[in-house]
């Protein structure tokens, strides 16, 4: 990446400012940075990274023109590859090209990512098995409304045409920009805490209640226990811009000086598992999320600073693919970490290596290449992890764990 030794009068929001970055990727882009950037005067002459430490990336070209404003009465020829398990009642297929993503399709052919999905369930709940050459429903026939199993909000109407509609242009100001470290301005929001570290001020009235909250990087129990006035509803604590704003120049906490006593994460050694749990938690786990409404286990994993194969083999009913995350449980965020590793979930694949760290259960059609990859790993590793398997993939068995 492109790297820059801090200096006296750098500030976090000034150097992003300067080399065209967004507050987000400065701290994406640097891990050592604290969440609001609160520790970067104690970087003082270290390097930091001003561009993408893995590469720049662009968005490949729409050569497929503007979405269509027809609906597709007929279904199209099912073209080779495809997935098994794509919804072949379909309007339109595509062609997955190098470089693709779920997002850079879906913006590509007019589709929400719900329905996108939906109609290609193979790739995953994170889009993390979308292969190149392989070909995707990207249309439906009809109102996808009348889907068998489907419960979102279609993308459009039968008979209905695509509509553009004016935006409210967004504040120019960066969200930084009206960061206020430590002293909180006046008057502090209605029931927010007077003992926090960090606080957030704004002059503007349509910023979202989320943006801040992904801000704070706490737990969304904390922040709304620090900053009671944004839970508009005690029985529902989905915080998006429709249901919920800032004020316009109120102050709000980012952090407490110090976590009250509910916070802090009680020693391993006393953990007790609350209740209700998710089916086959381990009880050797360290630490519990209570499941929300909405939540996801991408989400959870985000925030938790997890990744999804430690989540799915801490949570077995979670089925390696999230279906069966349950609102109001507890799952385990934090599995043990003894000598002997964490539990081996069942079933498994025969022979598998002791002290395996790390889990997935596999699903039917896929193959070694794809769960190594997937994983971030080498497939020679997987083999000699999973002998069981065969270096062919031949042994590879559905609905059962191996080590990745």
């Amino acid at each position: 990446c492109k790297q820059h030794v801090v200096r006296d009068g750098d500030t976090c929001l000034g150097l992003a400012r300067a080399n065209n970055m967004s507050f987000s990727q400065m701290i994406a882009w640097n891990p050592i940075l604290k969440p609001a950037c609160v520790n970067f005067n104690d970087l003082y002459g270290q390097n930091i990274c001003l561009s993408n430490p893995t590469g720049s990336f662009a968005l490949p070209r729409n050569t497929h023109g503007a979405k269509s404003t027809s609906t597709i009465t007929t279904q199209a020829p099912k073209p080779t590859p495809l997935p098994n398990t794509t919804n072949t009642y379909c309007g339109q297929y595509y062609r997955a090209a190098k470089g693709d993503s779920c997002s850079t399709i879906k913006t590509m052919f007019g589709i929400s990512m719900d329905d996108f999905l939906f109609l290609n369930p193979s790739v995953g709940e994170d889009c993390s098995r979308l292969r190149q050459d392989y070909h995707y429903c990207v249309r439906p026939v009809g109102s996808i409304s009348t889907y068998r199993g489907y419960r979102g909000t279609p993308t459009g109407d039968d008979g209905v045409a695509w509509v553009e509609m004016p935006m409210k242009p967004g504040p120019t100001r960066d969200l930084m920009g009206l960061y206020r470290p430590q002293k909180p301005e006046i008057p502090i929001a209605d029931r927010t805490r007077l003992d926090c570290s960090e606080y957030f001020w704004t002059d503007e009235d349509d910023y979202a209640c989320y943006d801040l909250f992904v801000l704070s990087d706490a737990p969304l129990e904390d922040f709304l226990l620090w900053n009671p006035s944004l839970a508009h509803n005690e029985t529902q604590t989905q915080m998006n811009a429709t249901a919920c704003t800032l004020s316009a120049s109120k102050s709000y906490c980012l952090e407490l000086n110090t976590p009250p006593p509910t916070t802090k994460r009680p020693p391993s050694t006393t953990s007790t598992m609350p209740s209700p749990v998710q089916a086959g938690i381990s009880p050797a786990c360290t630490s519990f999320h209570k499941v929300l409404l909405n939540d996801t286990c991408i989400g959870i994993a985000q925030r938790q600073k997890l990744v999804l194969p430690d989540l799915y083999a801490w949570n077995p009913a979670l089925e390696g693919d999230c279906s069966g995350l349950q609102a109001n449980t507890y799952i385990c965020v934090a599995g043990p970490h003894n000598a002997t590793g964490p539990q081996a979930p069942m079933p498994t694949q025969a022979g598998m290596v002791a002290q395996c760290k790390r889990f997935y259960k596999v699903r039917r059609d896929e193959g070694c290449w794809d769960i190594a990859h997937s994983a971030k790993i080498q497939l020679v590793d997987f083999y000699k992890w999973n002998p069981a398997a065969k270096k062919d993939c031949s042994g590879l068995q559905s609905d059962v764990y191996v080590c990745i």
